[in-house]
């Protein structure tokens, strides 16, 4: 017995006597090639198929609520990243005098200052958008830590 896929897609049994409607018994072998496996797959009717109930509510979301301690996470992180930042760049490009601070210390600050002011600005302009009301932005993108 050898299987084929006919032109609508589905598999149909050729050169038997029994391939002709109803419920289509397959052996996985004669799918597969390869005689080991003996499991037996059967195709389901259209009738046995369930019919997919949808509703307009399930495409609604409940408002979401604001992640306040989040927020406030995030314009902490902007504004010491932006302090660590500008301070780092001035004090490698001179303005700022160095007796204070030991030299070896701007690099850090640098990259210090971007980690932190990367993700802080990014949460808030987030925050902003979806305080504005702009479509696609949502406080639900916000990680909450409540």
């Amino acid at each position: 017995m050898s299987t084929g896929v006919s032109p609508g897609g589905d598999l149909r049994s050729r050169g038997t006597a029994a391939g002709s409607g109803g419920n289509k018994k397959m052996l996985a072998s004669n799918i597969l090639g390869s005689g080991s496996s003996r499991a037996e797959y059967y195709r389901v009717r259209n009738e046995q198929r369930p019919v997919p109930v949808y509703s307009s509510m399930q495409y609604k979301s409940a408002p979401s609520k604001v992640p306040w301690k989040s927020i406030l996470l995030a314009i902490f992180l902007s504004v010491v990243g932006t302090t660590l930042l500008t301070t780092g760049c001035l004090m490698l490009s001179g303005h700022v005098d160095v007796k204070h601070f030991p030299p070896n210390r701007t690099w850090p600050m640098i990259v210090l200052g971007a980690i932190m002011f990367i993700p802080g600005v990014y949460h808030v302009r987030v925050a902003l958008m979806a305080w504005w009301g702009y479509e696609g932005y949502s406080f639900d993108d916000i990680p909450d830590y409540d």
